[in-house]
């Protein structure tokens, strides 16, 4: 009987660890330069200099986009009935997209 209880708590506990999950996405980057950048001023080398490589690129014939993004969030995981399922409880999320023309920001959009 106190095997079973023992093999019992143990298995409760591991169900309460596992419930927790914490995943992140990209690459955190300072976010304090963004209000200086400058449409028509604001070069590629400066960018590269303050965010350091962008997670990913596109060309197309006149333009140039570069994306920044980082997501880390922490969540709970639930049992309802059958199903599982996962709670958002905080998150630290950050996107940055510049559109180059030539050299320069053309245009830029930031959320955090």
């Amino acid at each position: 009987m106190r095997n079973l209880l023992i093999v019992f708590c143990m298995t409760v506990a591991t169900i309460i660890v596992g419930g927790c999950a914490a995943a992140s996405q990209g690459r955190k980057f300072d976010d304090t330069y963004v209000s200086q950048i400058r449409k028509g001023v604001t070069t590629k080398a400066m960018i590269r200099q303050h965010f350091g490589e962008p997670v990913s690129t596109t060309k197309s014939s006149d333009f140039e986009t570069w994306t920044y993004s980082y997501s880390d969030a922490y969540g709970r995981g639930y049992i309802q009935g059958m199903s599982y399922g996962l709670v958002r409880e905080k998150s630290d999320d950050q996107l940055l997209i510049l559109v180059f023309q030539g050299d320069v920001v053309a245009e830029y959009t930031y959320t955090k």
